[in-house]
């Protein structure tokens, strides 16, 4: 695996020289991404680079879009009983439906307080 891999993606966790490049990014929120295909790579040639840590691959969203997330995700919550602040986790996938328009589906979330478990189907259409 070349190194342009890296060339396609920036490595802020490994930058100690960020110079504004985080602004306006949900900085107190990343989504950390799993089973995909390119994340392994990308973990995969950061082991070769840094050795075997605990090394994550996560999303940081611009502040507007976490911000319309969290709103969806308050107002669903609220009709299945429960409020985000007794989540202390959530679950779920991307999924591509055109171009330019994808769909967020929340599938389960995790209390606080019990560590229980909790089944969700909220389907998000973003752009």
């Amino acid at each position: 695996m070349g190194d342009h891999l890296f060339d396609l993606f920036q490595f802020f966790g490994l930058d100690t020289h960020m110079d504004g490049k985080t602004d306006g990014m949900a900085l107190f929120r990343p989504r950390e991404i799993t089973n995909e295909h390119l994340v392994s790579q990308i973990l995969n040639r950061s082991f070769e680079l840094f050795g075997e840590q605990d090394l994550r691959v996560v999303v940081l969203l611009p502040l507007p879009t976490e911000a319309g997330i969290l709103g969806a995700l308050t107002d669903y919550l609220a009709k299945q009983g429960f409020r985000v602040q007794d989540l202390d986790w959530v679950s779920g996938h991307y999924m591509e439906k055109s171009d330019s328009f994808f769909l967020l589906r929340i599938e389960k979330g995790r209390l606080r307080k019990s560590q229980q478990m909790v089944s969700f189907d909220m389907i998000l259409e973003m752009n």
